[in-house]
């Protein structure tokens, strides 16, 4: 089994009745559960986050202004992301997979905050810089934010299922290795 598969097996197994509540109000909810620990590792993680787009050239052109925003947005999607990844529940222990989905979504804002003298420059080099600056590079940071916002909502939603008490049995990814081989079935405390 891979681990879009067991992405997939468990969002069909998603509880969507009507007595459901919001996504978001489950969400904020659970990140308010986190023992203190986990809330230190994702704020650390947003602060490398945010190092790390800080460092980018053009993060902070007055220009484009939305380089900011996105910076912020970005920064804490994958910090909280980040922070999922220690002190999981079992049966939602992190693995080496699980690491790509950050790496991507900061990897794709930082090439869109670099604007024409980035990556994106090189991969739209017929494109005019203000084309590039104007149209792409906002619509690429996007993505890479809805990526990241996707990914944290699925590790959520995995922890969730992982924690409920009438939960089925780990959906394990045979093609993983554990992120944190000595943590395996730590709980979430």
């Amino acid at each position: 089994m891979t681990c879009e598969s067991r992405e997939e097996q468990a969002a069909s197994r998603e509880n969507t009745g009507p007595g459901r509540r919001s996504r978001g109000t489950a969400v904020l909810r659970q990140l308010r559960s986190w023992p203190l620990r986990r809330m230190v590792y994702a704020g650390a993680a947003t602060a490398g986050a945010a190092a790390v787009l800080l460092s980018t050239d053009g993060i902070l052109n007055p220009a484009l202004w939305w380089n900011a925003v996105f910076a912020a947005v970005g920064s804490v999607l994958a910090g909280l992301l980040i922070g999922s990844y220690f002190r999981a529940p079992a049966g939602a222990a992190a693995t080496l997979c699980d690491t790509r989905w950050p790496l991507l979504g900061l990897l794709g804002l930082a090439s869109a905050a670099a604007g024409a003298e980035g990556p994106a420059g090189y991969f739209f080099a017929g494109v005019s810089p203000a084309l590039l600056n104007g149209v792409i590079a906002p619509v690429l940071a996007l993505l890479s934010l809805a990526l990241l916002a996707w990914a944290l909502f699925s590790r959520l939603k995995l922890e969730r299922r992982a924690l409920a008490p009438e939960a089925e049995p780990a959906l394990a990814c045979t093609t993983c290795r554990p992120l944190f081989p000595s943590q395996t079935g730590t709980g979430s405390s």
